[in-house]
């Protein structure tokens, strides 16, 4: 919102300014050289947030996890996990159809998934019954 919305809504120099100052998570350590160990060989699945092709490419946290030692980072380009907030609360039949048609099938077989939004993370353990977890956790877990 910070970062698109406002400055167009607004249109004032202010909003142009914080919108400016922003950097995603994932856009400020792809330029930082982190000192992540090289773990053992993993296979991480990445979904990316609704939000990030509006911050980005859409691309930069599946290129981020994928520049980690030993990490090798599928991206499940699967779109809207279905839950969205309080939506898949309201709509919980609604919220599991569109997370059967592309999450779910991305995640077969998946044994991690690293997921920025709250939102997805709790939609892929529910459904897919798989650990999903915020990639600064992940990071976190590989510094040493």
């Amino acid at each position: 919102m910070l970062l698109k919305d406002a400055p167009r809504l607004l249109g004032s120099t202010e909003a142009r300014r914080v919108a400016g100052s922003i950097e995603s998570f994932e856009g400020f350590l792809r330029v930082r050289t982190l000192p992540v160990t090289a773990a053992a060989p993993r296979t991480v699945h990445v979904h990316r947030h609704c939000h990030s092709p509006i911050a980005d490419d859409g691309s930069a946290l599946v290129d981020l996890m994928a520049s980690l030692p030993g990490v090798n980072a599928i991206d499940t380009a699967a779109g809207c996990c279905g839950m969205a907030g309080a939506f898949g609360y309201e709509h919980p039949g609604l919220s599991r159809t569109i997370a059967a048609r592309r999450l779910l099938p991305a995640l077969e077989a998946a044994e991690v998934v690293v997921a920025h939004g709250s939102s997805c993370r709790s939609q892929i353990a529910e459904l897919a019954g798989l650990p999903a977890i915020h990639p600064a956790s992940f990071i976190a877990g590989r510094l040493p």
